[in-house]
């Protein structure tokens, strides 16, 4: 069959795939990675370890989609899942510096507003708060 895998190979590929898949659960075990991603990772593994363990699903796959070489689509198709990856990637990562601006822009707010009060009860700034504060005061001593 043209394209198939050695034993050797084989073995070496499922080897490295359950290895992988170990690693994976363990990093969602000690919550370094969320679920999921795992679950991303998880189902990647699970079709290459489909593709190793039955070394005729590779060439069917690779015939339906029109590829004659089945090293040409397993490339295709992990290229592919890498593009599926970095587009997901890169929206996650969009994402988390928009937050995170808005989280920077918020604390610089609060510190300002935190020097304000600081000043303002050395009297060292006149703020709108300390007027009522005044206006109260002066209230009771008439």
């Amino acid at each position: 069959m043209t394209g198939s895998l050695s034993l050797h190979a084989q073995i070496l590929a499922i080897g490295l795939t359950l290895g992988l898949l170990v690693i994976i659960f363990e990093m969602v075990r000690r919550r370094r990675i969320q679920e999921r991603y795992a679950l991303l990772w998880v189902v990647v593994l699970l079709v290459l370890l489909l593709f190793t363990v039955v070394p005729t699903t590779l060439p069917a796959a690779a015939h339906l989609v029109g590829i004659s070489n089945t090293t040409a689509a397993l490339l295709a198709l992990l290229s592919v899942m890498e593009l599926v990856l970095l587009v997901h990637l890169t929206s996650k990562s969009s994402v988390a510096d928009e937050r995170l601006t808005l989280v920077q822009q918020e604390i610089a707010l609060l510190r300002l507003e935190q020097e304000l009060r600081e000043k303002a009860q050395v009297g060292l700034v006149h703020t709108p708060a300390s007027d009522t504060r005044e206006d109260d005061a002066g209230q009771h001593n008439s």
